[in-house]
């Protein structure tokens, strides 16, 4: 884990000194999250919210580097011959996605995302109307690796809307049952942000 983050530090040390340009952007929006993989069948669509901050470090005019630290909360509900609940899970995020401006307004972005699993709980009611509540979160990894992809477009006055798919590569689940059961995170993610321009970069001075 230190490593990792020893990595991006550097990383983003190196682009933040190659930039020609830097923003500072905060965002809020809508999640529609759920769990996919093996085993995963019972688990349908959850709503819930996101809010944070994303920087881009532009290179090049159609280039840049767009690192973040976003709170979000996802999970699944669920169904089945006995239950019926939600997998309630906030997760901490640090996106680090490459841009390509495409022009008018537009670019595409796309790379890693590391989550750090906040709290879990699962709310679930029993067939006859009992309800309860308990905390999941010794059942799940406190690690998820993911892969986001989605499209931004920018307006001239500062607004940001941005359009995310979070693809899960790690599985969350931490135990073993019978059915050896695989779950990743699938998350979709709508933004409003308004965008802060910090200025020029060294490189506009050579």
């Amino acid at each position: 884990m230190k490593n990792l983050l020893s990595i991006v530090l550097v990383a983003l040390t190196f682009f933040g000194c190659q930039t020609t340009r830097s923003t500072l952007t905060p965002i809020a929006g809508y999640t529609n999250s759920t769990v996919g993989g093996k085993d995963a069948e019972s688990f349908d669509c959850r709503s819930g919210f996101h809010a944070g901050v994303l920087t881009l470090f532009d290179v090049t005019d159609k280039f840049g580097v767009r690192p973040g630290l976003i709170f979000s909360q996802q999970g699944a509900d669920y169904s089945d011959e006995y239950f019926r609940g939600s997998y309630n899970l906030n997760y901490l995020n640090f996106p680090v996605l490459a841009v390509y401006n495409l022009g008018s307004g537009f670019s595409l972005v796309g790379g890693p995302q590391l989550g750090l699993l906040l709290s879990a709980n699962d709310e679930y009611t029993i067939k006859g109307g009992m309800t309860m509540e308990e905390d999941a979160k010794d059942d799940l990894k406190g690690i998820d690796i993911g892969l986001n992809a989605g499209v931004n477009y920018q307006f001239n006055n500062g607004l940001l809307l941005r359009a995310t798919y979070n693809f899960g590569l790690t599985e969350i689940n931490d135990f073993e049952m019978p059915g050896n059961e695989s779950w990743k995170n699938n998350v979709l993610q709508f933004s409003v942000g308004y965008t802060f321009d910090l200025g020029k970069g060294d490189k506009s001075d050579d």
